[in-house]
């Protein structure tokens, strides 16, 4: 950061001191006002045409959708407690505070909207109006609203309707009678009651007791009331849409047939159902005021209604619909980017960071905007906190001496603890702040507020990861950027190293950690025990909790821990005052007393907290007899969820909660809406005794939650993250209790994986509501699920998500759609029939999305990724950047070594980071080797050899000396019988006892290599290639058996690999010609051929009954139960022990843990074997032909649907081709000798032949032209064509019927192409490409390739041809006339690994699928050269063919890739096919002076022969574009 300066507000939030501005929302959330009945056909069909639509585009730009529109789904629009005003105008106010723009959306029609009742009165109108009543009308008045002398100032407060009419809302079938009773009696009394508050301000407002705007309150309607604040406010014309439905009937159809009754529905009324005389009068000077002061967003429609109202059905009416759809549509779409473009400008002239649409990118000159928004949400906590800590002035005293008193030493870390709820949050935010205020301004408090309502631990490497950003970006330190968080052992020592630079500079640094008891206890071990001067390390846990024992016993020092107690009741007395003050809120005398009385028998701070949050609701009238407090937390909680409950409805309040508490980092708002309309008991406590408004339709009534939504407030907390508010809970306390009340069973996280899984997008759901059976529809794309339901399918989805982790981590943690989706296909489609609940229908969802998706899509047809319950288990990365040396493993412990003398120590089970012992320091190049065992490891560092604790992590003992510093390789070996402990090189070997390290042996072996231990002895190869099995006694060696057999004396090959198997008594060894070696003790020589040679591991499993050897990626099992070791792809189920081994990888810094224990139903079937040289694959994928490297001289036939072997061909020599005629039924194997054999496969006893030529040349390349009516062989010196006919149904080959002879000077020929009128297109190993006219003897060469032609396909049309070279670059050929038409380059970091292997053209032409070295497949538009997408398959592709939609092909490690192409009709210019994978492609066309006809397309019934190419060639005639 030399040379740069951060943004000084940027600094003071990396300082601690300041929060961030508010991010730019990704969130549009939009209010919809309007009247319940008079807009309902408009406010329905918004919800199911336009608003689907404008979620859809928000997606597309990584925004996040919600309208808002709290009369939607209620029949009555009274609750009973007048908060309906209330309720809008806070929603209102979180849409204009969370949402990006639009926020309002205005539906104005015939109906002014019901005047409500004011909720409160302050007592001065009160007494202005107690003024204007009659002693009659003030018995009334006073009756209703009483005086709340709690409130500050006083109010009167109108009372519940229950109150008077106890049977209001009652919606009991056997209480029908008493509530139509209840409700007309309220209506009257309303009536009345409004009537009189009217007179009375009007008369007020005379004498000038009131204003205009204070007296117009008791005439206004909710609907103005939400019109005025989201239509009459500054900036509305940028943020509200207004839209206007006059009726010219209007007035005519009031004076003629249509009586009140029927109005009702569109005008106010009183009641007697007289319409409201103020109605017509208010409604007109509303729209007058707002098309005066809304001209620019208004929209007037002019509509007839049909018996005043309007009728979809209606011609004229569905018009005025559907035109009002597209205006809002359009509307929003055009302020949403406009809304963009405006941010964008902003932030480009601020210099501060660009804003992608839907996406925040990293500020480069501030650290992540990730990081300042977690920054920002601490300091957001720590202020608000910081304000409720009244007391503890002692305590807090002592802390700021402490860290004090240790700022010039190094001192430990500072320990406070207390139990739950006892105020440790409140009182590390205070002492962040008086830092923040003692310290000098560059100093840095660093806060992280671990104890989060969320359901997951936090991860410690993460924490440091931030921290060290934080620090580094503040004090301006290089390197910017610490290690990666996956990046263990780099980035403790970072954080290490970190503080002492820090310290050694004299800034001061202050972090605190709160709530570390969140933290497992091996985590503890990466924080320093020894905090250098001018660094403080403030750590809070809970005092029943086991970190604490383990601080404890990490910190010796007693004076590091401080202990937080209760409050006192003077403290609590003054907490209470002032949490009563700020809220402008008291208590009477009596209540102060029952609210003391309970708090004092804990002196909890957040036991007092819940306390106040329900005093605040009490009334100066509150009978003191009907208080219910907790006499402890965990009863405050549950009198707290017991009132919700009763006023909200249990399964509400236990849904809403439950899904917060079972989400990972939160929900949304529109999550939460979205998942509680799926909830069917939710759904049937609601509807439990009205039917829906909508049966088609059935969600929850928006204003439910937003009624549940303010009552929760005091125990939710908002947070943001990249741009979108979630809902947590605001103290973990009541996350545990949410969690213990309402997640007994798993129902609710089974109904949100379902809603996180996407099973409900775009489909309907049954629901079951009583005495109905109705469907559900939900709208909601695709997400990662964090939290899984308990059961098998759930598990495979949880494993399913593991493999896809390492592609994830590639692209830095973003994953497209489309990719993901497609991850999941080719993962689960085998799974998708066994488990159809649903890994079924997540496939199918998956299935439906992929072919209806926007942009160029593969859609797998089949399981060709690595599936679920297989034997890969986990994948550890994340490892040092240094070269890992060895891996063991011992019971439920993984120990790996790694170069720079680190060893890591991880639990098989949890797949969790144990240890990272750090103790050697002997240089790069001293490198372990370990034996670990039971609960403690060995390891040899250099001439040094260790022994640790695998549980603690610390060191027992160091044997100095244990081998000769300049020897290499260093090897452990353990005998556990003797508990004897051989280090060993090649030419030395010592021992000692386990257990006291005592010496047992120290010898050299001289003219003899030390191949290693077996059991105590030790096996030597002689210089005359024998081997020996020495006893060694103490001091001495003695030979014990010497054996007959060897290796073969003078010259023989080297010994490779070595293994000891001690239970057996033998040793294997692997010598370089690929023979396998077993000596016994017992004299006994065996040699085995072997068919492989191991890279990466060479180990037998530990009842050594299986032999594993790890090569080219590839990992094999061999039986050794019969003495000889035979291959075992797949081991039957418990013939072994050992239930997973180890593979490392050094290149990638992997490793790989795998299970040998997978039950074999579950396991994928198998394809073909790795190591084919040649293979052929049948067109409906049924069978597979193949020759192995180790069996040339045979021809394996495989059924691809149960992997059983079908046939083996026996050949009388090497095959060089091998080619299947699918349409004529022949495998034809091209000899090495020259000979051709024909297999028919329709008369498996019969077998042609084509002799060779006479020179006997190799047959090198074998094609057939598109009909299979003609084959082209060439042989080593020329070309041969045959003719393939039938007689009598009895295969023919005639021929050679022509034939020519290549150049002396052309190299042999590498792939070649026979076309339908007799052209051959061949290419050589040297770059050559040459067309040769059969009919007419012609030879044209065209231009040569840079490298080796490596696929030369023509079209199934007969028009285009593909040439491939081994530089990466594709030439697309016209064929009528000879023409090139377009040159691709595609490039990745390694030039070979572009290379095609293979190819296919679509049914139509219109499209080329190419297999390539770099593990991609990738589709290719034949008429632009547009590269339209790339696939990433994890393995090469070696073969490819046309399959219907799409093609099918073969990897390198034998999967069987079957996939259907989907594309749009219109690829756009801003389509980027390489946004999944790190490549350059370059794509140059060929100017055309003349029009060259395109051969007629054949129509097929997939999308791309509908693509629109001939407009691209028209927009670029020719062109040269790169795309990175």
């Amino acid at each position: 950061m030399e040379g740069r300066s951060l943004d000084p507000q940027v600094l003071e939030v990396l300082r601690g001191r300041a929060t961030r501005r508010q991010n730019p929302s990704n969130m549009v959330r939009v209010f919809v006002s309007s009247t319940f009945t008079d807009m309902s056909s408009e406010r329905r069909v918004l919800l199911e045409m336009a608003f689907p639509e404008v979620r859809s585009f928000c997606s597309s730009l990584g925004l996040v959708f919600e309208a808002v529109d709290l009369r939607w789904g209620l029949r009555n629009h009274s609750r009973g407690d007048h908060r309906e005003a209330e309720v809008s105008l806070k929603e209102m106010e979180t849409c204009q505070r969370t949402s990006l723009g639009p926020v309002f959306i205005g539906l104005l029609g015939s109906r002014y909207g019901p005047c409500a009742l004011p909720h409160l009165l302050p007592e001065s109108q009160f007494e202005a109006l107690k003024s204007q009543l009659t002693p009659e009308d003030l018995l009334l008045v006073n009756q209703w609203f009483l005086k709340d002398n709690n409130a500050v100032p006083p109010t009167y407060v109108l009372q519940l309707i229950t109150c008077q009419f106890p049977f209001y809302g009652d919606q009991r079938p056997e209480h029908r009678a008493e509530r139509d009773a209840s409700s007309m009696s309220w209506r009257s009394t309303e009536t009345k009651l409004l009537s009189m508050l009217r007179k009375a301000a009007s008369g007020a407002t005379v004498k000038g007791h009131l204003t205009q705007e204070q007296t117009h309150r008791f005439f206004q309607s909710v609907m103005e009331c939400e019109m005025a604040a989201g239509l009459l406010q500054e900036g509305a014309e940028r943020t509200a849409f207004l839209f206007i439905r006059d009726s010219p009937q209007q007035q005519q159809q009031q004076r003629g047939k249509e009586g009140p009754k029927r109005l009702a529905r569109f005008l106010n009324v009183a009641r007697d159902s007289l319409l409201d005389p103020e109605a017509p009068a208010l409604l007109s000077d509303l729209k007058t005021r707002l098309g005066s002061a809304c001209q620019q967003i208004l929209q007037l429609h002019t509509v007839e209604l049909s018996k005043g109202a309007v009728d979809p059905k209606c011609k004229e009416h569905a018009t005025y619909l559907e035109k009002l759809c597209e205006q809002v549509v359009s509307q929003m779409k055009t302020r949403i980017i406009r809304l963009l473009e405006v941010e964008e400008e902003e932030e480009q002239e601020k210099g501060r960071r660009k804003r992608k649409w839907g996406q925040l990118e990293e500020d480069q000159g501030g650290g992540s905007i990730s990081l300042q928004e977690e920054i920002s949400g601490h300091t957001a906590q720590r202020v608000e906190l910081s304000r409720g800590l009244c007391g503890r002035e002692g305590l807090l005293g002592r802390l700021c001496l402490a860290l004090w008193e240790s700022a010039a030493v190094p001192h430990p870390p500072l320990v406070l603890h207390g139990a739950p709820g006892v105020g440790k949050t409140t009182l590390v935010c205070r002492l962040a702040q008086e830092m923040l205020h003692v310290l000098e301004p560059r100093a840095v408090v660093a806060l992280r507020l671990l104890s989060a309502s969320r359901g997951s631990r936090p991860q410690i490497h993460h924490l440091l990861h931030s921290l060290c950003l934080q620090v580094c970006l503040a004090y301006h330190l290089s390197p910017l950027d610490p290690p990666a968080p996956d990046k263990h052992v780099e980035l403790v020592r970072f954080f290490h190293n970190l503080l002492a630079t820090v310290s050694q500079r004299g800034e001061s640094l202050v972090i605190i950690l709160d709530g570390v008891d969140l933290l497992s206890a091996p985590d503890l071990h990466y924080l320093p025990a020894s905090i250098p001067p001018n660094v403080h390390l403030v750590l809070s846990t809970s005092t029943d909790s086991r970190m604490l024992e383990e601080m404890r016993g990490w910190l010796e020092a007693p004076g590091s821990f401080m202990a937080v107690e209760r409050l006192s009741l003077e403290e609590g007395v003054e907490v209470m005052e002032s949490s009563l003050r700020s809220s402008g809120r008291c208590l009477t005398e009596e209540q102060r007393d029952v609210v003391l009385r309970s708090f004092d028998k804990t002196g909890s701070p957040l036991h007092l907290r819940l306390i106040l949050s329900e005093a605040k609701r009490w009334n100066s009238y509150t009978a003191v007899a009907g208080l219910q407090l907790g006499n402890n937390l965990q009863d405050m909680m549950s009198l707290i969820f017991l009132s919700l409950e009763k006023r909200h409805g249990k399964q509400l309040v236990a849904a809403s909660l439950g899904y917060i508490a079972s989400s990972r980092c939160g929900m949304l708002e529109a999550e939460l809406r979205d998942v509680l309309s799926l909830d069917d008991e939710v759904l049937s406590e609601v509807y439990r005794y009205t039917l829906p408004p909508n049966p088609a339709l059935v969600r929850l009534p928006p204003l439910l939650w937003s009624h549940l939504r303010m009552d929760l407030d005091h125990l939710l907390v908002e947070s943001w993250t990249s741009g979108v508010m979630l809902l947590g809970f605001r103290y973990p306390q009541v996350f545990e209790e949410v969690r213990g009340r309402y997640l007994e069973d798993q129902s609710r996280n089974k109904m949100l994986s379902e809603y996180f899984l996407g099973l409900w997008s775009h489909k309907l759901k049954p629901l079951s509501l009583p005495n109905l059976a109705l469907m559900l529809a939900d709208r909601k794309d695709l997400r990662l699920c964090g939290e899984h339901m308990n059961c098998t399918e759930s598990a495979l989805l949880h494993e399913t998500l593991v493999l896809i982790k390492p592609i994830v981590d590639l692209l830095g943690g973003h994953m497209d759609t489309s990719l993901f989706y497609s991850e999941l296909v080719a993962r689960l489609l085998s799974r998708a029939t066994v488990f159809p609940s649903l890994i079924g229908r997540l496939v199918s969802h998956c299935e439906e999305w992929l072919l209806t998706c926007s942009e160029p899509v593969l859609v797998p047809k089949s399981t060709f990724l690595t599936a679920p319950a297989g034997a890969l288990k986990h994948t550890f990365t994340g490892l040092p950047s240094v070269t890992l040396l060895c891996v063991d493993v011992c019971e439920d412990i993984i120990v790996a070594g790694a170069e720079d003398g680190s060893v890591m120590v991880w639990t098989m089970s949890s797949c969790r980071l144990l240890h990272i012992m750090l103790k050697h320091t002997g240089g790069p190049a001293a490198g372990p080797s370990l034996v670990p065992w039971r609960t403690w490891n060995l390891a040899v560092f250099s001439s040094r050899s260790r022994r640790w604790s695998l549980l603690s992590g610390k060191q027992v003992y160091c044997v100095q000396s244990a081998v000769d510093p300049d020897s290499a390789p260093v090897s452990l070996h353990l005998s556990q019988q003797t508990k004897r402990v051989f280090v060993y090189t090649k030419t030395q070997v010592r021992s000692w006892v386990l257990d006291t390290a005592e010496r047992l042996l120290n010898v050299s072996t001289s003219g003899s290599e030390v191949l290693g231990v077996l059991g105590d002895d030790v096996v030597t190869l002689t210089a005359a290639g024998g081997v020996q099995i020495s006893q060694q006694d103490h001091q001495t060696m003695t030979l014990e058996t010497g054996l007959e057999g060897s290796l073969g004396g003078q010259g023989s090959p080297d010994v490779l690999r070595s293994l000891m198997l001690p239970r057996l008594g033998r040793a294997l060894l692997l010598t370089q010609d690929g023979l396998l070696h077993q000596v016994s003790r017992s004299g006994r020589w065996t040699v085995t051929p072997f068919p492989m040679m191991p890279s990466s591991l060479f180990m037998a499993t530990e009842d050594e009954r299986m032999l594993l050897a790890g090569c080219d990626k590839s990992l094999l099992v061999f039986s050794m139960k019969t003495g000889s070791v035979q291959p075992t792809p797949v081991p039957p189920h418990g013939d072994w022990t050992v239930e997973k081994v180890l593979d490392l990888q050094h290149e990638e810094q992997r490793v790989i843990l795998w299970s040998l224990e997978a039950d074999p139903p579950s396991r994928p079937t198998e394809c073909l074997p790795v190591g084919c040289t040649q293979h052929c694959l049948a067109k409906d994928c049924s069978r597979i032909y193949y020759v192995h490297k180790d069996f040339q001289k045979q021809v394996v036939c495989l059924d691809n649907l149960t992997g059983s072997v079908l046939d083996t061909l026996p050949v009388s020599a090497e095959v060089g081709c091998l080619v299947l005629a699918n349409n004529k039924r022949l495998l034809f194997c091209g000899l090495k000798t020259g000979t051709i054999l024909i297999y028919p496969l329709n008369l498996p006893q019969e077998t042609l032949c084509i002799p060779p030529p006479e020179s006997l040349p190799q047959v090198q390349c074998l094609v057939f032209d598109p009909k299979e009516r003609r084959m082209a062989v060439a042989y080593e010196g020329a070309v041969s064509l045959f003719e393939v006919t039938s007689r009598d149904g009895f295969p023919m080959v005639e021929g050679p019927v022509k034939r020519f002879s290549l150049s002396l000077l052309q190299s042999p020929v590498s792939s070649m192409a026979l076309l339908a009128d007799g052209r051959l297109l061949y290419g050589t190993c040297c770059g050559e490409l040459t067309v040769y006219d059969f009919n007419t003897s012609c030879l044209t060469s065209l231009e040569s390739q840079s490298g080796r032609v490596t696929c030369v396909l023509a079209g199934n049309w007969g028009g285009h041809a593909l040439v491939t070279s081994g530089d990466s670059l594709l030439r697309l050929w016209s064929l009528k006339p000879i023409l090139l038409d377009h040159t691709m380059e595609y490039k990745t970091q390694s030039v070979s690994e572009g290379c095609v292997r293979c190819a296919a053209f679509s049914e139509s032409d219109q499209l080329v699928f190419t297999g390539s070295m770099d593990r991609t497949i990738k589709v290719w538009a034949v008429a632009t050269g547009q590269l339209l997408y790339v696939q990433c398959v994890y393995s090469p592709v070696v073969s490819m063919m046309t399959y219907r939609n799409g093609f099918v092909a073969l990897s390198q490690h034998g999967a069987v890739i079957r996939e259907v192409f989907r594309c749009p009709p219109r690829v756009g210019p801003e389509h980027n096919p390489l946004k999944n994978i790190r490549a350059k492609y370059r794509l140059t066309s060929q100017e055309r002076t003349t029009h060259v006809a395109q051969t007629p397309l054949e129509p097929c019934d997939f999308n791309p022969s509908q693509l629109n190419f001939s407009g691209m060639l028209r927009d670029k005639p020719s062109s040269t574009c790169v795309v990175a």
